[in-house]
């Protein structure tokens, strides 16, 4: 067969799944799921920052916004980022920065960055939301699918993190990918995924899935060639000019946070706690936590490889795993980075009130941990707060607490994988 007749057939096959899909929507339902799911995201981030600051009295945090804010108006002054400055983001990331400076230029206010910026945000995740729904409908039904899309639009802690920091992008990002991916758009799955390397990393990490899952569903070689080199030039196109201007600046964007110490927020943090403490052992676990997650992201992937299966809801299961275990071995886990898994956990625990339960508690837990709790048990450097054992430090409870949850979740979805995804057919639903 030749070359672009076997790609059409794969096209003509992509669009006939998705076409066929589409029309097992109940459209009037469809309308009446999005708009819920749009008003219920909108008010759940009205509503925290209304009872943020003024029923708990807490803060709205400002600081990392100051700082999109810095580098946007550096730009604007003619200064090229990674060369006339360091920047701790990847290149695409000054899509979020830059795009808000337009109404404060426009207005000659700087002030009005803020209110932009949470606003560009809240689109983004509101799209989040609806694409959650989307994805939810393909993996299991329509039914199942304004449950997900729900609790994503009303994860209050997550919504925090939406007006504050610019994790909703390429959590979007994420998400777009995978819609594209499962709904037959298989190489503007890669791309975007590829393009969210670009803003933030683990936007990336379905990349490895996808190359597995169209190999073993036998699709064919040159579609699949075709895909990943049209992702990796997307890519090279953003890297090369600033590999060009300023090596070293460029690359100090990538190594500076291999290079960090872990703190206090972090599960490596907590157990060299724990060591230390036991076995008078100094950040041995620090030492291994980058190598560990490099084998575990392998094993992972090696597992996927081998498991029978090659369906949808396998693959999107996979890519939590990934995320998960890049998050939780993280030598940061800044809070924020519980938005990366937010839209997993409404696709897997949507299907019991237990498993629902489970999931508010871990927004509960976050929203705990920051803001309301910041100046309690949020600390980077220690859990030990100078009164009694170590052990039963109110920061040391909380964080036990909190990974007991984590783990809990993961441990969940995976036995929900293990049960239930083994089920007869191929690729899709």
């Amino acid at each position: 067969m030749p070359r672009n007749q076997g790609r059409k057939n794969v096209e003509k096959k992509s669009g006939i799944i998705a076409h066929t899909f589409w029309k097992t929507f109940d459209l009037d339902l469809l309308k009446r799921d999005i708009f819920i799911i749009v008003i219920l995201s909108i008010i759940t981030k009205l509503a925290v920052l209304f009872v943020t600051a003024n029923i708990f009295h807490s803060f709205i945090d400002m600081y990392d916004t100051v700082i999109y804010f810095n580098y946007s108006v550096n730009v604007l002054h003619g200064m090229v980022p990674y060369v006339d400055f360091s920047v701790e983001y990847p290149q695409l990331f000054f899509i979020a920065a830059l795009l808000p400076l337009i109404p404060a230029v426009i207005v000659q206010d700087g002030n009005a960055y803020v209110p932009a910026f949470r606003v560009l945000m809240s689109v983004f995740d509101i799209f989040t939301a609806v694409l959650v729904y989307f994805i939810a409908a393909r993996l299991f039904d329509q039914k199942k699918a304004v449950i997900s899309g729900v609790l994503y639009a009303a994860a209050f802690a997550s919504a925090y993190f939406v007006i504050t920091k610019y994790d909703a992008f390429p959590t979007f990002l994420l998400m777009l990918s995978i819609f594209l991916f499962i709904y037959g758009k298989e190489l503007a799955g890669y791309f975007t995924s590829g393009i969210g390397f670009l803003v933030k990393w683990f936007p990336a990490i379905p990349l490895p899935y996808y190359l597995m899952f169209d190999l073993k569903n036998k699709k064919g070689k040159n579609e699949i060639i075709r895909a990943v080199a049209i992702t990796a030039i997307g890519i090279l196109i953003v890297f090369i000019p600033f590999l060009i201007l300023n090596y070293n600046g460029f690359l100090d964007t990538y190594s500076r946070h291999v290079g960090r110490a872990s703190e206090a927020l972090s599960f490596v943090f907590y157990i060299d706690f724990i060591l230390n403490n036991l076995a008078g052992f100094t950040r041995s676990f620090e030492a291994v936590s980058i190598f560990l997650m490099v084998i575990l992201e392998l094993l992972f992937i090696w597992y996927y490889w081998k498991y029978k299966k090659a369906d949808h809801k396998t693959l999107c299961a996979f890519i939590f795993f990934s995320i998960f275990i890049f998050v939780l071995l993280n030598k940061v886990f800044s809070p924020q980075y519980m938005l990366w898994l937010t839209p997993f956990l409404a696709l897997f625990l949507a299907d019991s009130l237990q498993n629902i339960l489970v999931f508010f508690i871990s927004q509960i837990w976050l929203y705990l941990e920051f803001p309301l709790l910041f100046r309690g048990i949020y600390f980077t450097d220690t859990y030990y707060t100078g009164n009694g054992n170590v052990f039963i430090s109110a920061p040391f409870i909380f964080f036990t607490i909190k990974f007991f949850i984590l783990l809990l979740i993961f441990i969940i979805i995976f036995k929900k994988m293990e049960n239930n995804f083994s089920v007869p057919g191929g690729a899709g639903r």
